[in-house]
């Protein structure tokens, strides 16, 4: 099996517009790979910087593909020293039935298994704030970080 350019606590570079950079940091990885739990910072940078990488600083906390960092456009350049899962945990997400029939859904996902269904509770009162339950595609992480930060 061909090694992954990544490892949990990997800080990593996303090439956005006009030259600049948004960080992430892969927080989980599936079993097989493929699928992983990122931290992702602002503001715009110019070239990799690790300053301001902190948990609770976050932008966006999401699952998403590893397709740019297998294919290099994303640039791993740094680990977290002392890495600390306890300190970068899964988040809880919330899963909204696209057709509006069904209550929406709190996920939690395993720390063993970030690729996973995950497990699902319909609560009467969904807490604000939390992230939606989706897989993105790295595409669509760099549309959705250019977005938050424009």
């Amino acid at each position: 099996m061909k090694r992954l350019p990544y490892r949990e606590s990997s800080v990593f570079s996303i090439p956005l517009s006009h030259g600049s950079f948004a960080r992430g940091v892969v927080a989980r990885i599936a079993p097989k790979g493929r699928i992983l739990l990122g931290y992702f910072f602002g503001p715009r940078v110019s070239s990799a910087e690790i300053g301001g990488i902190l948990p609770d600083k976050a932008i966006l906390i999401a699952r998403f593909g590893d397709l740019h960092l297998i294919s290099g456009k994303w640039q791993v350049f740094a680990e977290i020293g002392d890495w600390n899962r306890a300190e970068w945990p899964i988040p809880e997400f919330v899963h909204r039935d696209l057709l509006g029939v069904l209550p929406d859904e709190v996920v939690r996902y395993s720390d063993d298994d970030i690729g996973g269904l995950g497990s699902r509770e319909r609560r009467p009162i969904i807490p604000t704030g939390l992230a939606e339950d989706q897989l993105m595609g790295a595409e669509f992480v760099e549309i959705r970080l250019s977005n938050l930060l424009a």
